[in-house]
C-alpha cells in the first residue's frame, strides 16, 4: 500500500484528527448505516455555494456539526464492540441513504450510476456469463494499451476466463502516465475518485497523486488480478485488417528493433487513449533549431535545464504544471502563450494525505464507499449547468449562464489578485472565451512563477524557429538553449499510428475523412466488426472520473464478447443507421453546450465542422445508454 494506515492505533488524538478531517456528509451516512441512530437522520443539511456560486454542495449545518462529531467519536472509541450486519443493505435502503447524502430525491438514472460508484458489490461493473463459463478454447481478445482503460478490460477478461493478450508499445504499465515524466506531473482530480471501484483497500499518499504513484497503483492492480503475464511489452501495432473469411483481425506488430510479428484475434479492443499522438508547434523551422526540443511525453529524467535559456510553448494543463518548476532552475524562461487559459486554485493540491485520513478509511465501516459517492456527487454537480447556454439569462444581458458567468467572475478576480503587483499582465491573462470552453487548468504556482525576475510572458504569435531560437510576429528573435513544446496532442487522429482496415477494404481513416471521427456511443464503428475503441470519438463524458468510465466501457465490450461466445456467432457490428442516428442526435444536442463556440483552440475545438472529443449528454444519460448492450443496435452473425 502507498500510505501507512495505522489500523491498530485508535488513540483519542487519532480519532479526533480523523473526524475533524472527514467528509462530514459521507461520515454521517456511513455512521447511520452502521448504527441506525435516528439522531443522524435528523441532522440538517445546507447548500453551500462554491466557486462564487457556480455550483453548490450539501454540507452538515454548522450548528449540527458538533453532534455528528461527538457521535462519530463515540462510535470509533468503541469500534471493537460493533457487530457488522448479517446482510448488506438492499437497493431500497441504499437509495434512501444516497438521498440522505444528496439532500434530494434521485432519478432512476442517478440512482443506477450512483449505486455503482458506491461499490458495495465486489465488482460493481463486472459483466457476467449468463449460465456459467462456456468453452472459450480458441477464442482470443487483443487489447491495445496497458493504461487505465486497457487494464480495466484485461481484469474483466481475466475474471471471465477469456484468453487475451495486451500489447503495449512502452516497456511498462501506465499509458499516458508512464510516458509523461515531466516535472510535477500529477493528477488534477482528487484521488478519492481517481481509482477503480473494484479496488477498495489502496491508500493514497497524496490528495492529488503524483505521476509515479499513479503508475505504481496501476502496476499493483495488474499484478493483483494477474494481468501482467498477459502483457506483451515493447510492441507497437502497425496495422490491423479484418478477415471476412475467418471473422478475425490480423494484427501486425513491431518491437523496438523493428522486428515484426503477427497476432490473430477474434475481438480487437483499442485502449490507446485520446492523448496518444504528441503535437509539435506548427510554425516553420523547428527542425533547424540547434538546441534541445522536448515534448513532455519525451521528457528525460537527466534533462538538465539549470542556468539555461528555456522556452515553454503552451499553457494548457501540462504547460502550467511544469512551468513553475522549470522557472526555478532555468537561467531565463520565456512562456509563449497563444490563448490564455482559465487557471483555477484547488485546495489540497500537492498536499500529502495525513495518516488520520487513511486511518478513518480502515476503521469507519462503509466510509470508503460513502466518501467515494460524496465525491462523485460533488463532481457531477460542479459544472453541468455552467457548460450550457441559458437563453433566458442571455436575453437579460448575461454572457453564457448565471453559473458560468459567476465562475468567470471568480476566476477573473483570482487572476487579478495573483498578478496585482504587475497589473500590465492582467489583460493578457484573461481569456476571451467562457470558462469550461476549454479544460479548466489547475494552478500549480503558474501566476507566481510569471512574477519571477527570470520569467517573461510572450503573447505575440510565433512565426518561425531559427537555429538559435524563436521569432514572433513583432519581429523579435529570442535565443534559447532548450524549447519545451507543451503543445498537446493531435486528438482527432484516433488510434495513431496504426491503420485499421475493416469490411470490404475500407480503412478507418477513409471512413472518417469527410466528417472527422465518428462512432456509436464513442465505442464502435459501422464496417469494423469486433472492433471496440475505448475513449473513442465523442467519448469524453461531461462528468465522472476516468477509472469509472474505463470500467463502464469495459463492461459494455465484455457484454458484446459474451453475446458472441454464448450465441455461437462470430461477428458483431453496429448498424450504420443506428450509428448515423446517434451522431445526428449528438450534433443537435451539442448546440446547447458551450464547446460549440467557446472551445478557443483547445482540444474541445470544432474541426471539420464538429467537435469529436466530448459529448453533450449528461453523464447519467450516457451511463444509461451503455449500461446494457442492446443487441438490436448490432448485426450479429
Amino acid at each position: 500500500m502507498a500510505a501507512e494506515s495505522n489500523i491498530g492505533i485508535s488513540t483519542p488524538e487519532m480519532i479526533k484528527a480523523a473526524v475533524d478531517g472527514a467528509d462530514l456528509n459521507a461520515l454521517r451516512v456511513a455512521l447511520y448505516q452502521a448504527t441506525g441512530d435516528l439522531r443522524l437522520a435528523h441532522l440538517r443539511i445546507e447548500r453551500k455555494p462554491v466557486r462564487n456560486g457556480a455550483a453548490f454542495i450539501e454540507v452538515i449545518a454548522d450548528a449540527d456539526v458538533p453532534i455528528l462529531k461527538d457521535l462519530a467519536t463515540q462510535f470509533l472509541l468503541n469500534r471493537e464492540s460493533w457487530v457488522p450486519p448479517a446482510q448488506p443493505p438492499g437497493r431500497p435502503e441504499l437509495r434512501l441513504l444516497m438521498e440522505m447524502l444528496t439532500g434530494k430525491p434521485l432519478t432512476d438514472d442517478e440512482f443506477a450510476m450512483g449505486l455503482e460508484e458506491l461499490a458495495f458489490d465486489e465488482f460493481p461493473r463486472q459483466a457476467n456469463w449468463s449460465a456459467g463459463r462456456p468453452n472459450v478454447t480458441g477464442f482470443n481478445v487483443l487489447v491495445i494499451g496497458a493504461g487505465i482503460s486497457g487494464i480495466a478490460v484485461a481484469v474483466q477478461l481475466q475474471r471471465l476466463g477469456i484468453p487475451y493478450t495486451v500489447v503495449e508499445r512502452e516497456d511498462g504499465i501506465g499509458g499516458v502516465w508512464l510516458r509523461n515524466q515531466y516535472l510535477d506531473a500529477r493528477v488534477d482530480s482528487p484521488c478519492v475518485g481517481y481509482q477503480y471501484k473494484f479496488v477498495k483497500d489502496y491508500r493514497w499518499s497524496e490528495m492529488y497523486p503524483a505521476r509515479a504513484e499513479v503508475v505504481t497503483y496501476l502496476e499493483m492492480v495488474a499484478e493483483r488480478y494477474q494481468v501482467t503475464p498477459n502483457i506483451r511489452f515493447g510492441h507497437e501495432v502497425k496495422d490491423a485488417r479484418w478477415d471476412e473469411a475467418t471473422n478475425t483481425w490480423e494484427v501486425r506488430l513491431a518491437d523496438h528493433n523493428g522486428d515484426e510479428s503477427a497476432l490473430i484475434a477474434n475481438v480487437l479492443v483499442t485502449a490507446c487513449g485520446l492523448f496518444n499522438l504528441p503535437k509539435l508547434p506548427n510554425a516553420p523551422g523547428l527542425e533547424v533549431f540547434r538546441g534541445l526540443v522536448a515534448h513532455p511525453t519525451e521528457w528525460r529524467q537527466d534533462l538538465d535545464l539549470a542556468g539555461k535559456r528555456v522556452a515553454v510553448i503552451g499553457n494548457g494543463s501540462t504547460g502550467v504544471q511544469l512551468m513553475p518548476r522549470v522557472a526555478e532552475v532555468a537561467g531565463t524562461l520565456a512562456v509563449y502563450q497563444r490563448t490564455p487559459s482559465w487557471i483555477a486554485p484547488v485546495e489540497g493540491y500537492k498536499q500529502c494525505l495525513p495518516a488520520a485520513a487513511n486511518w478513518l478509511l480502515d476503521n469507519m465501516p462503509f466510509y470508503w464507499n460513502w466518501q467515494i459517492y460524496s465525491s462523485f456527487v460533488g463532481d457531477s454537480r460542479l459544472f453541468l449547468d455552467a457548460q450550457r447556454y441559458d437563453p433566458e439569462w442571455q436575453s437579460r444581458g448575461g454572457l453564457i449562464s448565471e453559473t458560468n458567468d459567476s465562475l468567470r467572475a471568480w476566476l477573473t478576480s483570482y487572476i487579478a489578485e495573483k498578478v496585482a503587483g504587475r497589473p500590465e499582465l492582467l489583460p493578457r491573462l484573461i481569456p476571451g472565451y467562457a470558462p469550461l470552453g476549454r479544460r479548466l487548468v489547475v494552478d500549480n504556482g503558474y501566476y507566481d512563477a510569471l512574477l519571477r525576475q527570470n520569467v517573461e510572458l510572450v503573447t505575440d504569435e510565433i512565426v518561425g524557429f531559427t537555429p538559435d531560437g524563436i521569432t514572433t510576429g513583432d519581429g523579435v528573435e529570442r535565443k534559447f538553449d532548450a524549447i519545451i513544446a507543451a503543445t498537446g496532442y493531435k486528438v482527432m487522429e484516433y488510434l495513431w499510428p496504426a491503420q485499421y482496415t475493416g469490411r470490404d477494404g475500407q480503412t478507418l481513416s477513409a471512413a472518417w475523412e469527410a466528417e472527422g471521427p465518428r462512432a456509436y456511443l464513442g465505442l464502435t464503428v459501422p464496417g469494423f466488426p469486433n472492433l471496440f475503441i475505448l475513449y473513442g470519438p465523442n467519448g469524453q463524458a461531461r462528468a465522472g472520473n476516468f477509472h469509472s468510465w474505463a470500467e463502464i466501457w469495459a463492461r459494455y465490450v465484455l457484454q458484446a464478447i459474451i453475446q458472441l461466445v454464448e450465441s455461437g456467432n462470430h461477428s458483431i457490428e453496429v448498424r450504420a443507421d443506428v450509428c448515423h442516428s446517434y451522431n445526428r442526435e449528438l450534433d443537435d444536442a451539442m448546440a446547447s453546450i458551450i464547446w460549440s463556440t467557446e472551445a478557443a483552440n483547445g482540444y474541445y475545438a470544432v474541426q471539420k465542422g464538429r467537435g469529436a472529443v466530448s459529448m453533450p449528454w449528461e453523464h447519467y444519460e450516457y451511463h444509461r445508454m451503455i449500461r446494457d448492450l442492446n443487441t438490436d443496435d448490432f448485426i450479429i452473425k
